[in-house]
């Protein structure tokens, strides 16, 4: 009985852990795409949320396991230093056949909880890390002779009072199988550039199409898969 309980307890843990690792890839699919952008993989942005996610269950096995094992080995002592801390007798001879709190700890129900806390917790990261394995970017993007495509494309920044047009009315395509260099002083908006064809950035006016696709109507996930092909 009292296996079965840990082991419910260990479940209720695990779906904790993989709830926040839920969260942390959604907070992190700006990060994802920039990653992808780079050139990871999505077999490599999956192995990153599966360490991840195996340095905190184990560590968290690890604490819980010396700690729970310490416990049960001195769990006398300890209610008999709160007993004399306060004064109070919290297991009467008198009520009870016994005048003392007994502990039994089994090291092999522990080491069966603690591999199924293990088992238990990265089972699920490699579902959810799975999803990032399967680009739908064929039925995304229709494919076409232009490639990329800037529409009226421009950007600003304001700072304060002050409004620096960085691009203003941009318009170029890329063809298939076209290779283009970008070219200009410092400060003349080439990363800026990069970063609306990356989808990393959203112009202020205009339009970035890859693919005959809006970079702007996409979802973060969606630009993700589509700035590999950029």
């Amino acid at each position: 009985m009292m296996f079965i309980i840990l082991t419910l307890i260990i479940a209720v843990a695990a779906f904790n852990l993989v709830s926040s690792l839920v969260m942390a890839v959604t907070e992190k699919q700006a990060d994802i795409a920039i990653l992808r952008t780079l050139g990871l993989s999505p077999g490599g942005v999956m192995k990153i949320f599966l360490v991840q996610g195996a340095f905190a269950g184990f560590f968290g096995t690890l604490v819980g396991v010396v700690c729970g094992v310490l416990l049960g080995w001195n769990v006398g002592k300890i209610v008999a230093f709160f007993e004399d801390l306060f004064g109070v007798h919290l297991i009467n001879s008198q009520v009870y056949f016994i005048d003392y709190l007994p502990s039994d700890v089994n090291l092999k129900d522990v080491a069966v909880i603690a591999c199924i806390s293990r088992g238990g917790i990265l089972s699920p990261h490699y579902i959810r890390a799975g999803v990032l394995q399967k680009p739908n970017l064929r039925r995304l993007c229709v494919m076409s002779k232009t490639i990329l495509k800037c529409i009226g494309v421009g950007k600003s920044y304001n700072d304060g009072a002050l409004n620096v047009q960085v691009l203003n009315h941009l318009d170029f395509e890329v063809a298939e199988a076209e290779s283009v260099s970008i070219i200009g002083s410092s400060g003349s908006g080439k990363s800026t550039l990069l970063h609306l064809l990356g989808g990393l950035d959203m112009p202020s006016e205009g339009k970035v199409m890859l693919m005959d696709q809006d970079l702007g109507g996409l979802s973060q996930k969606q630009l993700g898969e589509c700035a590999t092909v950029i």
